[in-house]
C-alpha cells in the first residue's frame, strides 16, 4: 500500500503591500493634522522671529530678528497688563469652576425623588453657546434694568456698572464663565461618579467611614483621572477665552481691564501686526503645553486606577 505524502501545513505569508495599505488608511488624517496644525504652527513660529511691515523704515520686512518681538512684548506695559488679566482670570475660573462642578455632580448623582429638575438646572448652561451666554449676561449686568442690579437695589445697595468699571469688569466676566463651564465640567464628573465601583464605597461605609471621609479617602482618589482631564480642559478653555469678551466688552475694555492673551493676539492681527500677534500665539501654545505636561506628570504619580 502506497502511502501518500503528508502535506505540510501552509504558514500564513505576510501580505504584500500591507504597510502601504496602513499608510493609505492613516494618510487622510495625517494630512489634516499636518496641514491644519503643524504647518500653521511653523508659520507662526517663523513670523514671531521676523519683522513685519509695521516699521519698514527701520528693519526690512521679513527680516529675521530673533527674540526681538518677544522683547517688545514684555517691554510693553499694556501687554504685561494682558498677562496679569489672563493669570487672574485663569486662576479664578479654574479654581472655582472645577470644585463647583464636582459639587454639582455629587448632588446630581444622588438617587432621590425630584432630582430630575435639579439635574436639568445644572445641565442648562451647557446647552448655551458662549456667545449666547455672554449676550444673556450682558442684559443681567445692565446698569438700568439688569436683574443683578435689581437684586442689589432690593438689598439697599447701589447699582453698579459691572462691565464699565475697571475693577468689576474682569470679575463679572469670570462669574459668567464659571457659571457656564461648571455645568460643562459637571458632565465629566457625573460620568466618573457613575463608573465607580459601588462595592468599594459600600465597604467604606461598613467600616464606619462617614460621608465626608468616604468622599475624601475613597471617591476623590478614584476620580483623579477624571480630575486630571477636567483641570487640563478647564485650563485650556480659560486661556482660549474670547467670545464672552467680544460680546460683553467688545474691545477688551474698559481701559484694557478685560483684555487677555488670545483676545489681544486677535487684536494685533486686526491691526496688521502679524509678528507680534504670532509671538503671542506661540507664547500661548508654549504655556498650554508646559502646563498640560506638568499636570499630567504630577497627577500620574498619585492617580489610583481601577483594577491596577
Amino acid at each position: 500500500m502506497i502511502r501518500g505524502r503528508r502535506r505540510r501545513p501552509r504558514t500564513a505569508q505576510p501580505q504584500r503591500g500591507g504597510k502601504w495599505v496602513g499608510l493609505a488608511l492613516v494618510a487622510p488624517t495625517l494630512a489634516v493634522v499636518v496641514l491644519f496644525t503643524f504647518v500653521p504652527l511653523a508659520i507662526a513660529i517663523l513670523s514671531s522671529v521676523s519683522r513685519d511691515r509695521e516699521n519698514p523704515g527701520q528693519v526690512p520686512q521679513g527680516s529675521f530678528v530673533g527674540l526681538d518681538n518677544y522683547g517688545r512684548l514684555f517691554g510693553d506695559p499694556d501687554f504685561l497688563q494682558v498677562l496679569t488679566n489672563t493669570a487672574v482670570f485663569v486662576l479664578a475660573t479654574v479654581s472655582i469652576s472645577v470644585p463647583l462642578a464636582l459639587g454639582f455632580a455629587l448632588a446630581a448623582n444622588r438617587a432621590m425623588r425630584g432630582i430630575a429638575p435639579v439635574r436639568t438646572a445644572f445641565f442648562y448652561p451647557t446647552f448655551l453657546p458662549m456667545v449666547g451666554a455672554g449676550a444673556m449676561w450682558l442684559f443681567l449686568y445692565n446698569l438700568n434694568f439688569g436683574l443683578v442690579n435689581d437684586g442689589l437695589q432690593a438689598l439697599g445697595l447701589a447699582r453698579q456698572n459691572w462691565l464699565g468699571s475697571e475693577g468689576l469688569a474682569l470679575p463679572a466676566i469670570a462669574a459668567m464663565t464659571i457659571w457656564r463651564e461648571a455645568s460643562y465640567f459637571m458632565i465629566f464628573y457625573l460620568a466618573g461618579l457613575q463608573t465607580l465601583p459601588a462595592d468599594v464605597i459600600e465597604a467604606a461605609a461598613i467600616d464606619g467611614a462617614r460621608s465626608w471621609q468616604s468622599l475624601r479617602h475613597v471617591v476623590l482618589p478614584l476620580l483623579r483621572p477624571t480630575s486630571l482631564f477636567v483641570t487640563t480642559t478647564a485650563f485650556i478653555l480659560s486661556f482660549q477665552t474670547y467670545d464672552q469678551i467680544a460680546v460683553m466688552t467688545k474691545d477688551g475694555g474698559p481701559d484694557n481691564a478685560t483684555n487677555m492673551l488670545l483676545f489681544n493676539a486677535r487684536l494685533e492681527f486686526g491691526y496688521g501686526h502679524y509678528d507680534l500677534a504670532n509671538a503671542q500665539t506661540v507664547l500661548l501654545v508654549v504655556i498650554l503645553f508646559v502646563f498640560t505636561a506638568l499636570n499630567y506628570v504630577l497627577s500620574e504619580r498619585s492617580t489610583t486606577y481601577l483594577g491596577g
